[in-house]
């Protein structure tokens, strides 16, 4: 078996335009050969799961970690993929000419292997259904209505949307229901139809189990960085790399402001995509966002969402295969660039730490020192030999008088 591009291209491919979670379970475990790690329940109590590339038992705060969402919005199964996509590139670098028969032998190369950078400094940790109940549904109803999570918010309200078989108003949305903005003067006024809305932002931030999950995974791994993969509805929009705030917050506020632009420039190397924030890009604002939150906890944060090339919407057919693998491959392509910014910023900041320097001069010393023992050392033990063997030499010529 060669773990090559072919090969990890091939395991998402056959999963299909939205694979179960099942699927993404079996493809995580099983060919990426990720961790797994439960996080959480759904609303519905369903297990909400994690994967890490690597063991997260002993993970240190400051260990540099990237985390990769998608399925915040249950209807938007082409985040999925390009999440998926970018875990693939990456293992495709790493496992480059790797071959192995079993698959232990494979394991142990697979993770041996240091040829990219990325791979030597970094974790990548994965939550790749968020709202696994809607999206669930959404499979169930092969229509991809159900935006929100399962919570029943809009009582009396039975007419379904669009051609949903079930009815798909109500249910709060995961991507408004934290709390940074969730109100006050930068809330924005997105929060259309209250709790019939497909933008309803809950009771209070963090009541859902989802969000809680979310912000759970955060607070304790603490990334370094994250992207959350989501995808337009309409077929002529332009696919968007968005970086904080997606409120109504000025960006001269935002920390790192400088970084963020340098970042989407970089990953934007293309020009594929919109960048800016969320009213620059398109002139509209979300409140209580996960990018904006996280932000506010020191993880440089970005929302891609995905060009779609079916008509209907974010939920496109089998006949669209090809489309949708070219666009969320150009997707994955950019969340590794994200993972290699990463990388290379960890890099950065250790070797500017003044401990780090510390540290250095401090082995430089104890290099020297030890160098000098050394000579020292040497030339006492030719001392020793030479006194030796002149003690020698007259014992010998004693003897012989």
């Amino acid at each position: 078996m060669t773990l090559n591009n072919e090969h990890f291209e091939r395991s998402v491919d056959v999963l299909g335009q939205a694979p179960t979670a099942e699927q993404v379970d079996d493809w995580f475990t099983t060919v990426a050969l990720y961790t797994k790690y439960k996080i959480g329940s759904s609303f519905q109590g369903r297990d909400l799961h994690i994967y890490s590339s690597r063991s997260l038992d002993k993970h240190d705060e400051n260990d540099a970690s990237v985390l990769l969402l998608s399925l915040v919005h249950g209807n938007e199964p082409a985040g999925l993929l390009s999440l998926l996509r970018t875990v693939q590139q990456l293992l495709s670098r790493e496992a480059t000419n790797v071959t192995a028969v079993e698959r232990d032998d494979a394991y142990t190369l697979l993770r041996g292997n240091q040829s990219s950078k990325s791979s030597k400094l970094l974790k990548i940790i994965a939550f790749p259904i968020v709202n696994i109940d809607s999206y669930v549904a959404n499979l169930d109803f092969g229509n991809g209505c159900r935006r929100t999570n399962m919570r029943q918010t809009c009582v009396n309200h039975t007419q379904p949307i669009y051609t949903c078989p079930y009815p798909s108003h109500g249910g709060v949305d995961l991507n408004r229901n934290h709390p940074m903005d969730w109100s006050g003067e930068y809330a924005g006024d997105d929060d259309l139809g209250g709790t019939c809305g497909i933008t309803y932002k809950g009771l209070k931030p963090w009541s859902e189990p989802e969000a809680r999950a979310v912000r759970d995974v955060v607070l304790k791994y603490r990334p370094t960085a994250a992207m959350s993969f989501h995808t337009r509805g309409l077929i002529q929009s332009e696919a968007l790399l968005i970086h904080p705030f997606t409120s109504g917050r000025p960006v001269e506020l935002l920390e790192n402001l400088a970084l963020y632009r340098e970042w989407s420039r970089k990953m934007n190397d293309r020009n594929l995509y919109v960048t800016g924030t969320a009213q620059e890009a398109i002139q509209y604002t979300a409140s209580g966002s996960t990018i904006d939150w996280m932000a506010s906890q020191g993880v440089i944060s970005f929302v891609m969402e995905s060009r779609t090339p079916c008509h209907e919407g974010r939920w496109c057919s089998d006949e669209f295969a090809g489309a949708v693998k070219a666009l969320t491959l150009q997707d994955g392509r950019t969340g590794t660039i994200l993972v290699d910014l990463v990388a290379e910023f960890k890099t950065e900041q250790l070797l500017t730490n003044p401990l780090y320097r510390h540290l250095q001069l401090v082995l430089c010393v104890s290099v020297g020192i030890l160098a000098l023992l050394a000579v020292i050392w040497k030339r006492r033990t030719i001392c020793v030999w030479t006194w030796n063997w002149k003690q020698n030499s007259i014992g010998n010529a004693s003897k012989k008088r």
